[in-house]
């Protein structure tokens, strides 16, 4: 009699192993695809890397732009800057890149603003040259 009652017993035990690997696998895959969904749904600049590479291709698909010419800029940092892209975050979608200048037949320029270059001198003076440049 207890072996007619083993097999079902352990039926029942992998049934029910069986549902609640199912219930986690759906509790994983749902925390995976909220991920996927919230992972645009930040600012340009809290985007990572990635998101932003592919953020800008789209956008050059969109507008017949050079993909790798705007990736190289972007990997320069042309595009780092916080006023340089108009990011919609309900979107998901870059509105305007506003260092690139798109003409009415379809080409674009991009306006490169070089960051001055300011001397640093780290070297202390010496006496001497502290009395020179004083009586100077």
């Amino acid at each position: 009699m207890e072996s007619l009652l083993k097999p079902i017993a352990t039926e029942k035990e992998n049934q029910i192993s069986k549902e609640s690997e199912i219930s986690n696998e759906d509790m994983i895959n749902n925390c995976l695809e909220d991920d996927i969904k919230s992972i645009y749904n930040k600012p340009w600049i809290k985007l990572e890397r990635g998101c932003k590479i592919c953020k800008l291709k789209e956008y050059s698909k969109l507008n017949n732009l050079k993909e790798n010419e705007i990736i190289t800029y972007f990997n320069n940092g042309v595009f780092n800057k916080k006023n340089c892209i108009n990011y919609d975050i309900d979107s998901e979608k870059i509105i305007e890149i506003s260092c690139i200048e798109i003409n009415e037949d379809g080409t674009y320029n991009i306006n490169i603003v070089k960051k001055k270059k300011s001397k640093i001198n780290n070297k202390s003076k010496s006496n001497i040259e502290r009395i020179i440049k004083s009586k100077s």
